[in-house]
């Protein structure tokens, strides 16, 4: 017999008797109010026997009970169902095992109540069963409220930051305070050890001191005395002393290392005072290795090399020389003491001058000029060599001392404090009047088995006028400025000045230049084996004797290439160069010589030349503008041609280049234009002239490649008074350019251009004609 109850719970329901509630711990977070809804139970149980069913057995408990609740027929697979549903929905920190465990109980005390209805029998159905629903509706409840408290956390999640966070922020800024007194605590301690360990490294008790000379000549050795006193308590362990030396003063010592030197003076002990020399000389700084090269070895002391004072004259700068002891103390290394001091370079200690014999150098003639050196310090200088190098115009004849090599370079041997040495050498020389040769000197000293360079000299010699003056013009002019193509008289004119007669008087002239049409040489002159054109007694019978005095000219007429002779691109800035000789065997009784004798180069440029071109078409598509309009030219019609401007520079650079041209009555301006360069053709509509300016034009464009072009489009409309006649399209085009190598304005220019178009093969020689409007066109 069933039996029905029907219940109404509105609170909590407390659990069975006998069993102990499992509660989980939450944290308090916030306090929740629940309000749950009273509902309603019915039971059906059934009158067939429970059997007890073990803990651990798996059978289904639905094949031999039947439990129907209001809410849902309680089995463990639906049980299982739940329990994913709410593994879905319960916070994070609880874990799936617990829920698991769950099910385990519910599975435990559906076996224990079993076992109860079968042990106590007397208890009424509807009480047992009633209990065992409720232990497990209250699980369920228990569940349903970790849930709805999870969800009220994710509901809230900022105060769960603000409780969370506040420990934790606090926890981070006291971690910061601690984390930054540790840092500067540390930075405390490194600064602290630094100045220790300088300090400490370092002992007042050493001393070390150098003594030198306040200035030395550069080729003198000079000493530097070194005291080292140790007024520690202690044994100086393992000493080792470092010398180093600017780059112009060389240690004199095997041992060193270019300019630096090191020494192991041992152990030094306490009171202990020593004393030693090393030995210096001051040389040209060309004459060693860059200062690079010692860089290695010298990287400890490479603040010490450094020039310290100048009195503003390179031979008088003071140079340091630095000294610096290392040694150790016990078991402690690394102490050190340093030195340093000054000494001045007063320049070479040897004067040099260049003296000529003759008193003045005529060209052509051989003369002995000296070279005077003296020693003007207070020591002797030992095995000196001295070179000089020639202009190329200076022939070598002989010298009182041999040369040890070639026929520049001598070794003097020694010199003595305040004593002198000359050396004579002779020569001839070959220049225009009044130009200066230099014949530069230079006096080495030996040093280690190296020569050393210890002065360097500047001297020259110049050419004096010559007892035959010569004087040359082209085309009435010394300064002229050829052109291609153009035809030149030259004039040489001659003047004794020597004071005697000359007998078997003779000019020569060598024309050289690749734009010299020697071929057009008109002359009276004879041509010797080295192409040269000679006037003498022969062909020339003044010249059998010239008085003292006496003067006269001779001239030869010769033209220049019309074209230039470019094949390269440094084909440019081209030249005319005459060079003129005079001789006579006569020699004056001043000078010394074979014969006497005076030259005169006659150097003539030859201007560039810039080439414009206009050219007219009707057809060109190769410009990219489109022609409109028929031809033969019909009054009151319009018909368009294209301009070209083509540019082509020779053999100069030429700058501020413009073209311009204007544009006759019935023509006008379309406004399409183009060119190859940053600028175009621009047209003012005001004076209807047409202007292209261009920069700069380079030498040999359009001449090794393509020229320059500018194009521009006009547009023709005939009048009637055209009729039966060519009409003009663009009037003279004129160029101007500055000319970089000679400083001339080159010009060019072309004809003006009519409705013929001759540079257009596509249209005949009659379509220029204007016709009527009622005549016949080739339509376009």
């Amino acid at each position: 017999m069933a039996v029905r109850k029907k219940t109404t719970r509105s609170k909590k329901r407390k659990p069975v008797a006998g069993r102990r509630k499992a509660t989980r711990a939450l944290p308090k977070k916030r306090s929740v109010t629940t309000r749950k809804k009273s509902s309603a139970v019915r039971l059906s149980v059934s009158h067939e026997p429970i059997e007890e069913v073990p803990l651990d057995s798996s059978v289904d408990l639905r094949d031999s009970h039947e439990v129907s609740l209001a809410r849902s027929d309680y089995d463990f697979e639906e049980e299982e169902r739940r329990f994913h549903v709410r593994r879905s929905r319960v916070s994070h920190d609880v874990s799936s095992r617990e829920l698991e465990d769950s099910v385990e109980k519910k599975r435990s005390k559906f076996a224990f109540w079993s076992k109860r209805k079968k042990n106590n029998s007397q208890e009424p159905e509807e009480l047992l069963v009633r209990g065992m629903v409720g232990n497990f509706q209250e699980e369920d409840e228990d569940d349903k409220d970790d849930s709805d408290e999870a969800s009220l956390r994710a509901s809230h999640p900022e105060e769960k930051d603000l409780e969370d966070n506040s420990p934790s922020r606090s926890m981070r800024f006291f971690k910061f305070l601690i984390t930054f007194f540790v840092f500067l605590s540390i930075v405390a301690l490194l600064i602290s050890g630094y100045f220790l360990f300088i300090h400490g490294r370092s002992s007042g008790d050493v001393s070390l001191e150098l003594e030198l000379p306040k200035d030395v000549y550069q080729g003198v050795p000079f000493d530097l005395e070194l005291s080292l006193e140790n007024n520690s308590d202690g044994l100086l362990g393992d000493a080792q002393l470092s010398l180093l030396a600017p780059p112009d003063i060389l240690i004199l010592d095997s041992n060193a290392d270019g300019q630096l030197l090191k020494e192991s003076l041992g152990d030094v002990g306490s009171g202990n005072a020593q004393k030693k020399i090393f030995r210096f000389v001051a040389v040209s700084a060309s004459s060693l290795d860059s200062s690079e090269d010692n860089s290695e070895s010298g990287d400890d002391l490479e603040d010490s090399t450094d020039i310290i004072l100048s009195d503003g004259d390179m031979g008088n700068e003071v140079r340091k020389i630095t000294a610096r002891l290392s040694y150790s103390l016990g078991k402690s290394s690394g102490f050190e003491v340093e030195a340093s001091e000054g000494v001045r370079v007063r320049g070479s200690a040897l004067s040099v001058d260049l003296q000529n014999e003759e008193g003045q150098v005529l060209s052509g003639s051989t003369f002995r000029f000296n070279i005077l050196y003296s020693n003007v310090s207070n020591a002797d200088l030992d095995d000196l060599r001295l070179s000089v190098a020639y202009p190329d115009s200076f022939k070598y004849i002989s010298s009182d001392l041999p040369p040890d090599s070639l026929d520049n370079y001598w070794k003097l041997g020694s010199l003595r404090s305040g004593s002198e040495g000359k050396l004579s050498i002779q020569g001839s020389l070959e220049g225009a009047d009044n130009e200066e040769f230099p014949f530069p000197i230079r006096v080495y000293g030996a040093f280690l088995g190296s020569e050393y360079l210890i002065g360097e000299y500047a001297v020259g010699l110049g050419v004096a006028p010559s007892p035959i003056g010569l004087e040359v013009f082209v085309n009435g002019g010394e300064d002229y400025t050829a052109r291609a193509g153009e035809d030149l008289r030259y004039v040489i004119r001659y003047t004794n000045n020597s004071g005697v007669a000359l007998s078997d008087f003779v000019l020569r002239a060598s024309l050289l230049g690749d734009m010299f049409d020697v071929s057009t040489l008109q002359s009276s002159s004879t041509v010797d084996s080295r192409g040269r054109h000679v006037w003498d007694k022969n062909n020339t019978s003044e010249f059998r004797s010239i008085e003292a005095g006496g003067r006269g000219e001779i001239d030869f007429e010769v033209s220049v290439k019309d074209q230039f002779p470019i094949v390269r691109l440094g084909d440019k800035n081209f030249r005319l160069r005459a060079s003129v000789e005079a001789s006579s065997p006569t020699v004056p009784y001043y000078l010394i010589g074979d014969k006497t004798r005076a030259l005169y180069d006659s150097s003539v440029k030859v201007s560039g030349r810039v080439d414009v071109d206009a050219k007219a078409f009707y057809r060109d598509s190769d410009s990219g503008m489109i022609n409109g309009g028929t031809l033969p030219l019909a009054v009151g019609s319009p018909t368009d041609f294209t301009i070209h401007w083509v540019l082509r520079n020779y053999s100069t650079n030429v700058r501020d280049v413009s073209v311009k041209a204007s544009l006759p009555h019935g023509v006008e301006w379309t406004g399409f234009v183009k060119s190859d360069t940053d600028t175009v053709p621009l047209y003012d509509e005001l004076t209807r002239e047409i202007l292209w300016e261009i920069p700069e034009i380079l030498a040999t464009k359009g001449v090794l490649d393509s020229p320059l072009q500018g194009i521009f489009q006009i547009r023709v409309t005939p009048e009637a008074s055209y009729i039966g006649k060519l009409h003009p399209l663009l009037e003279g085009t004129e160029l101007t350019a500055a000319d970089d190598f000679t400083g001339i304005t080159l010009r060019a220019s072309d004809f003006a251009l009519t409705s013929i178009l001759l540079d257009d093969p596509t249209v005949g020689s009659g379509s220029g004609i204007v016709i009527s409007p009622a005549g016949s066109g080739e339509e376009e």
